[in-house]
């Protein structure tokens, strides 16, 4: 794997299978592009085979398209899925026949080009990946909380009630401190974006965002997103 930014390679075919998965269930459209060719077309992935690498795609939109890619049998995709653009280059093994409709069995690609978004995903941490995070407030109160998603963007933490601090919007939270894999301890500011209590009184749910990250920080956090989004991804084929 290679890392530019916020741009990650994948290779690894369990995780390209997770990835596609989600464009299937969710019915995303897919981009395709045919080399020599400058118009667009669309198809959607209507099946995956995870054992033999391979996924089945409908024929592409306009109708034109399918002529044009069939010469050459090579196409890349672009696909865009809860802030994530995926990208990658297909080739046609096979033209099969759905239901009396054309329809593409591709290998899958070599790699898989994962693009965050900025700001836009927010990877969740599950309570087996706890995360806990050190808050220091203006008036210099340190209180401990955890931390329930993290994006490009900002964090979203919990308190203990008995703990937390008296949170308001637009709040300043000038020292806070938590550790990502492999890093030494990661510090930064936040402010306040949303606070919320949960039925029973017992935790409150705060909403932050990061102040001025700067380029390795930024690199690090996108680091620690991608690597939750691909325990979530193992953990959900099991």
């Amino acid at each position: 794997m290679t890392e530019s930014n916020n741009i990650e390679r994948i290779t690894q075919p369990e995780i390209i299978t997770g990835y596609l998965s989600r464009l299937l269930r969710g019915h995303i459209l897919l981009g395709i592009s045919i080399p020599g060719s400058s118009r667009s077309y669309n198809s959607i992935i209507i099946d995956i085979d995870g054992d033999r690498q391979t996924m089945l795609l409908d024929a592409l939109h306009p109708e034109s398209g399918h002529e044009a890619v069939m010469k050459l049998r090579e196409f890349a995709v672009t696909a865009h899925h809860d802030g994530i653009r995926l990208g990658f280059k297909g080739y046609i093994k096979e033209l099969v026949n759905d239901a009396g409709k054309p329809a593409y069995l591709v290998g899958y690609p070599a790699a898989l080009i994962y693009h965050q978004q900025r700001a836009a995903y927010r990877a969740a941490v599950s309570m087996g990946d706890q995360v806990g995070i050190k808050i220091r407030s203006a008036d210099n109160k340190t209180v401990p909380g955890l931390i329930t998603d993290i994006s490009l963007g900002g964090l979203g933490l919990q308190f203990e009630q008995k703990h937390a601090l008296p949170f308001s919007n637009g709040m300043l939270l000038p020292s806070c401190q938590f550790s990502t894999p492999g890093k030494p301890e990661f510090e930064c500011a936040l402010e306040v974006r949303n606070i919320r209590q949960d039925d029973n009184n017992r935790f409150v749910q705060v909403g932050t965002r990061f102040i001025k990250l700067d380029k390795q920080e930024e690199r690090q956090i996108q680091r620690f997103v991608v690597q939750l989004e691909r325990e979530m991804i193992k953990r959900s084929q099991r």
